[in-house]
């Protein structure tokens, strides 16, 4: 009995020994289910960033390639513009010597130069259009990546649970590095549509020279035409005062 009676303070004593541990297991396990659940939450985050970056980047790699042919539209139209100026200007300059026959084709050519500027600004009007919808896409961009960066700061507990997603984030990290490189491109070709708009507004101020120097030519023109048929009229009138003069001498 005394034996039995020991049996069970010792069974009692174990009991409330392994009872705590039980517990604190089952703590374990809990806490062990919570983190496997923000484990997953994390990489679903992670998998729809990343998808999200992924779009706009192919989006973003769109827009760019239009841009860039857009671009070279207008730089097509731009050294058209600059061969018309430079013919614009010869016929002006013809126009000063008195051709009459080069007027017309200077005004040909103005009106064809002016369909062409109109069409060139309709081209810098889409470049416009296109630069904004670039920028918005590159904002989008900025946000996928403070998203992506926002991850990174995860408390110290939940990142070593999603230690094994560290190399994809890496990628996506390599990833906003060639977007951002992208972005350099992107404003290259801003700074050459500023550049190129500056050669735009500088041809239009030589078109506006060339115009003027023709409206001198034909206002030159005209007063020599007048002048011409002032002394043609004198000229008409010496020779009626001789005819007249003669018939008035004696005959012999």
């Amino acid at each position: 009995e005394r034996r039995a009676g020991a049996l069970e303070e010792v069974v009692k004593a174990l009991r409330e020994r392994v009872t705590p541990t039980e517990e604190r297991c089952r703590v374990l396990e809990s806490e062990l289910a919570m983190a496997n659940k923000a484990l997953q939450e994390a990489e679903a985050a992670l998998s729809f960033a990343m998808s999200e970056r992924d779009a706009e980047r192919e989006r973003h790699t769109t827009e760019v390639t239009g841009l860039r042919g857009k671009l070279g539209d207008a730089l097509r139209v731009q050294r058209e513009l600059q061969a018309e100026c430079k013919r614009l200007g010869l016929v002006a300059a013809k126009s000063e010597r008195g051709q009459s026959k080069s007027a017309k084709e200077a005004e040909d050519l103005k009106s064809e130069l002016e369909g062409r500027v109109k069409e060139h600004t309709t081209v810098l009007s889409q470049l416009s259009e296109e630069r904004q919808r670039v920028q918005e896409s590159a904002r989008k961009l900025k946000k996928v990546e403070d998203e992506l960066e926002g991850a990174q700061r995860v408390s110290e507990h939940q990142w070593g649970l999603i230690t094994a997603a560290g190399q994809q984030l890496k990628d996506a990290m390599e990833t906003n590095n060639v977007l951002r490189q992208e972005n350099k491109e992107l404003q290259k070709c801003s700074d050459e549509y500023q550049t190129m708009y500056s050669d735009y507004m500088r041809m239009r101020a030589e078109k506006l020279t060339a115009e003027a120097r023709m409206k001198e030519a034909s206002e030159g023109r005209r007063r020599l035409e007048t002048q011409a048929a002032s002394a043609r009229a004198m000229a008409a009138r010496l020779k009626a005062n001789i005819e007249q003069d003669i018939a008035w001498l004696p005959s012999r």
